[in-house]
């Protein structure tokens, strides 16, 4: 058994076969997030250059938006997931249509205070979408838009469990109807999404300015991902995140790109990331090692791509797919997996 004291599944071998690829996605997050490279200019440029990404360039709006609505709020959502998207394939604010997107959220999407809002007004904030603009502007290079977000997440972000505070916020309160729209955005029970969108943005900040509040949040946020062993329900079943009906389960498969959803190794490379191993991050290790294909890599399940930027992975139960290899890697690896 490793020193984490977790059974992690093999990864020797895997980076190699990534990097036999001719794919500069792929070679642009190897260097990032395995080899600690600083200066991936060309990579990046590579990245826009492939034909599904300068399509989706080509298809951006003067204002730097996407999405037919004449309105620009409601061009909003399109925007974000595009950004956030394009962020994770490895394009930044030095890149012109990215930094154009970013300026177009500033400009649309922000409340007064600079809060990001389904229609830029204080009414259409929302955790979840607070921490994918957190994350996706961090990701991007931006942390001047980010800072608004984090502190916004660290007043008012509530950590409930069946109607017990498992972190203490400030005694303001955002917006009483975060109890019940959208299910219950602050409901008694914590909405799930929003607290791993949140957390996440907020562990990524903590990496380039770490502060004591912003550590204890974090902390509480993990403690209720690991109180459920990443996936479980206190009956053994499995917690429905996200809106799937009778297939709560149906989270759980690798996904990209996401958009608001979640699924398995995102809560895992949070939970792994924000903290020390924990055995209770075993299920949810052993379920991803169960999905793993004959040839090492990692299936793509589900996909929510944005319809203004072409797909550049096809969906199957039965390839390896080189993001979804690259995402639990990297999870893996945070658990205290060896690479290589």
């Amino acid at each position: 058994m490793p020193p984490t004291g977790l059974i992690l599944p093999p990864l020797a071998g895997l980076l190699e076969q990534l990097r036999a690829l001719d794919d500069p996605v792929v070679q642009l997050q190897l260097a990032l997030r395995f080899d600690g490279a600083t200066e991936v200019s060309p990579l990046r440029s590579a990245v826009a250059a492939l034909p599904s990404v300068a399509q989706a360039l080509d298809a951006q709006r003067a204002d730097g938006s996407w999405g037919a609505a004449e309105e620009p709020r409601r061009r909003v959502l399109t925007t974000l997931w595009m950004t956030k998207t394009l962020a994770e394939l490895g394009l930044d604010d030095a890149d012109d249509g990215w930094h154009r997107a970013a300026g177009f959220l500033a400009r649309n999407a922000h409340t007064g205070q600079d809060i990001m809002s389904l229609d830029g007004t204080d009414a259409g904030v929302l955790s979840c979408y607070i921490g994918l603009a957190g994350e996706s502007y961090l990701l991007g290079g931006r942390p001047d838009l980010a800072r608004p977000q984090i502190e916004w997440i660290v007043r008012f972000q509530d950590v409930r469990v069946g109607g017990q505070l498992r972190r203490r916020r400030d005694p303001d309160v955002w917006s009483a109807d975060l109890r019940t729209r959208y299910g219950g955005c602050l409901a008694d029970t914590t909405c799930l999404i929003g607290l791993i969108k949140t957390g996440r943005a907020l562990a990524a900040w903590e990496r380039i300015e770490p502060q004591p509040h912003t550590s204890e949040l974090v902390a509480a946020i993990r403690e209720v991902f690991l109180s459920r062993r990443l996936m479980y329900r206190s009956d053994g079943g499995i917690v429905p995140i996200g809106v799937y009906g009778r297939d709560p389960d149906k989270w759980l498969q690798p996904t990209f790109p996401l958009d608001w959803h979640t699924d398995l190794i995102e809560v895992l490379d949070f939970v792994a990331s924000s903290g020390p191993p924990d055995p209770r991050m075993q299920p949810a290790i052993d379920r991803l090692a169960s999905m793993r294909l004959p040839d090492g890599r990692w299936p793509l399940r589900r996909t929510f791509q944005p319809t203004e930027l072409p797909a550049m992975e096809r969906r199957s139960a039965r390839s390896g797919s080189p993001m979804i290899t690259l995402r639990v890697a990297s999870a893996l690896t945070a658990c205290g997996a060896r690479p290589s």
